[in-house]
């Protein structure tokens, strides 16, 4: 399965169903993310290649209450510098090949959301959640299901789908039903995070409107990383 990040075709940029031509400028762009992602995974292997496998280990000891969160704030780092090294790569090469535009797979998630929403649904894995939008929650929208059915079930399957690639290339530490947890507790905190946000008093919003997005994307990763 780590092949097939290599070869995914990418979402076209259309225009009145024609493919847009890919300027010089773009070229150079794209290129210049493929590099950053380059140093970026550099970086986290030599960190992971100096403290081992729980960068825990390295700050206080894997039986701290923040373990898991070091943990597994590294590792979301990791697997999206990986997944989108891959998927820009992907992208280069097609866009070279047909001289046209195509869409990033992933939109700088963790460090642009300010939000989970806008994480799950705008910044992360673009390909894989214009997959799910179409086969899911398009699907449960128009059959009469409300945004917050739709939403569950979207991530439903996406635990599932996960739960499959998982298990095939992390064999030997697969742990059954992990991978589905993760994604259902993820759905279910999108639906807490809105009832929140419309709770939320004016002032709280004006000053979380504020607050730098780096900031709320370093928390809204180690939210994701305390399931």
């Amino acid at each position: 399965t780590f092949v097939l990040w290599f070869i995914a075709v990418p979402e076209p940029v259309l225009a009145k169903g024609k493919l847009i031509r890919l300027t010089g400028q773009e070229v150079v762009h794209s290129i210049g993310l493929l590099i950053l992602k380059i140093l970026g995974l550099s970086v986290v292997l030599s960190f992971y290649r100096s403290v081992g496998v729980y960068p825990s280990e390295f700050v206080g000891g894997p039986e701290t209450w923040y373990a898991p969160l070091i943990n597994g704030f590294v590792h979301l780092w990791f697997l999206y510098l990986f997944a989108a090294f891959c998927l820009d790569f992907s992208r280069v090469s097609f866009s070279l090949l047909f001289r046209a535009r195509f869409e990033a797979g992933f939109r700088n998630p963790l460090l642009a959301s300010r939000s989970l929403r806008e994480c799950w649904g705008l910044r992360w894995d673009l390909p894989v959640q214009v997959m799910l939008k179409r086969s899911v929650y398009v699907p449960i929208r128009k059959a009469g299901g409300g945004r917050k059915m739709a939403t569950v079930f979207t991530f439903l399957a996406s635990g599932i789908l996960h739960e499959y690639t998982v298990s095939i290339h992390n064999a030997a530490v697969y742990e059954p039903g992990k991978v589905m947890i993760f994604f259902i507790i993820m759905g279910f905190m999108i639906l807490v995070e809105d009832l929140i946000l419309n709770a939320c008093p004016g002032y709280i919003r004006r000053l979380a409107e504020k607050t730098p997005t780096p900031i709320i994307s370093t928390l809204l990763i180690l939210l994701a990383a305390s399931p």
